[in-house]
């Protein structure tokens, strides 16, 4: 069984190697639907709630915030689980 840090790892290499998760579990030897679980399962408890809450003293129509190294700038209408899934995918790039 693998643990935490492994899956981690396998999920890094997955992210940056820019192959569909059937080759990459082939070319890894991993079992495609364990990946699968295991990946939505990770993606299901990803907390967001770790970050600060933004205040927005001017009104716009857009968020602009900057994320390890990146200027991320959103339409002030989006939603909190779409909001996350782009923390997330910045986060395993």
């Amino acid at each position: 069984m693998r643990k935490r840090y492994d899956w981690e790892s396998i999920f890094n290499d997955f992210a940056s190697s820019g192959l569909a998760a059937k080759q990459f579990c082939l070319e890894r030897n991993l079992n495609y639907h364990s990946f699968m679980n295991k990946k939505k399962s990770v993606e299901k408890n990803t907390n967001c709630n770790s970050f600060l809450p933004v205040v927005i003293s001017v009104p716009s129509d857009k968020i602009s915030f900057s994320f390890d190294g990146h200027i991320i700038e959103v339409d002030s209408s989006i939603n909190d689980d779409a909001l996350c899934r782009v923390i997330n995918a910045l986060k395993s790039s």
